[in-house]
């Protein structure tokens, strides 16, 4: 399958001016001067402020612009669009002249062979350029980095306090006091009522 170049188009732009030989396989549109020798294997299209000089060859041309002295050579179909103005020589399998264009010099029809005469000494520019190849790009670390990972943290043991033990004490029921000094207690006023009813008795 052959590759195809989507949307590829070159641009001569307005006030560049371009001497020498040029070829491209993609589209290619000129708003500005161009002279010398061109070869374009796709869409070539010339604006109204184009100017262009020398030996234009290409599939598909629309011309808008000025041509003062050269040649043209369209293996399909040359247009001259309203308001373009040519002093050359065309040589085209087909010729499309809009009302308003201005065309000076000579025009034969060329088949497929005479084109490929014409277009190979310029062809042969595309042949001789090396193909360069993309390198591949390496991917990066963002800008905002989050740092390297923590190490893991080790938890130093801390050794507890040594705490006295404390012997229990004897539970003292809440319900019993203990006596106060020179106090009776419970059970001696009960032992001692208890006599004192053992007398009276006898």
């Amino acid at each position: 399958m052959a590759n195809i170049h989507v949307n590829a188009v070159s641009c001569i732009a307005a006030g560049t001016r371009f001497v020498g030989d040029y070829a491209t396989q993609d589209d290619l549109r000129i708003d500005g001067t161009f002279e010398g020798k061109l070869y374009c294997g796709g869409l070539l299209e010339v604006g109204e402020s184009g100017v262009v000089k020398g030996t234009i060859v290409g599939n598909n041309i629309q011309f808008s612009g000025t041509m003062s002295g050269g040649s043209f050579y369209a293996k399909d179909t040359l247009t001259l669009k309203n308001g373009s103005k040519v002093g050359g020589d065309i040589y085209s399998s087909r010729l499309q002249i809009d009302l308003g264009a201005q065309f000076v010099g000579n025009c034969k029809l060329m088949d497929g062979d005479k084109f490929e005469k014409a277009a190979a000494p310029l062809m042969s520019m595309l042949q001789a350029v090396p193909k360069v190849e993309t390198p591949a790009v390496e991917e990066k670390a963002p800008f905002f980095s989050a740092g390297p990972a923590p190490e893991s943290v080790v938890k130093e043991e801390v050794p507890e306090p040594d705490v006295p033990a404390v012997e229990p004490q004897a539970a003292v029921a809440q319900d019993e006091k203990p006596a106060a000094k020179g106090e009776k207690s419970a059970l001696d006023s009960m032992a001692e009522s208890w006599l004192g009813w053992q007398k009276r008795s006898r």
